[in-house]
């Protein structure tokens, strides 16, 4: 896998990656959105909302970010239309999303804080990491937040 090299470490495996995919198609169907579609208005979204916090992505990230969104969007588009969440896991899409999004951002490293790279010259090495773990989980909420946000409104809004 490309995105592998590039740093990238996928969260499924290849069995998930199948289910995935199947659960991607049936919603694409389900919601007559087409993955550029779903990409395009979420990626957008999500990245303007970020930036505006301080937030942004490093080096050639934001494109696997907009994969993940079409995953998550498409998986979580599918689940909404079979009413899986709410009647076996007793939880909302954007809650499940949300929880989703944050331990799949959080273990990718999609996302950094920039402030974390602005650090007075006193700093220890271990004082730096620190931040920067820190700046990432929150950024991990921040962002699944945000992502949970997003698809609902997709997943509602969709003709």
């Amino acid at each position: 896998m490309a995105a592998t090299a590039c740093g990238y470490r996928p969260v499924y495996g290849p069995q998930d990656l199948r289910a995935t995919r199947a659960l991607c198609v049936e919603a694409v169907r389900a919601t007559r959105l087409d993955e550029p579609q779903l990409a395009g208005v979420l990626g957008s979204a999500l990245t303007a909302r970020l930036a505006a916090r301080g937030w942004r992505c490093e080096g050639p990230r934001p494109l696997r970010l907009q994969v993940q969104l079409v995953r998550w969007a498409t998986v979580a588009a599918a689940l909404h239309a079979r009413r899986v969440v709410a009647e076996r896991h007793e939880l909302t899409v954007t809650a499940w999303l949300r929880d989703h999004a944050e331990r799949t951002i959080w273990r990718s490293g999609l996302l950094r804080f920039q402030g974390a790279n602005a650090l007075d010259g006193g700093d220890s090495l271990a004082a730096a990491e620190q931040l920067r773990a820190s700046a990432s989980a929150t950024l991990a909420r921040a962002a699944a937040t945000e992502l949970a946000a997003l698809v609902a409104l997709a997943v509602e809004d969709a003709p």
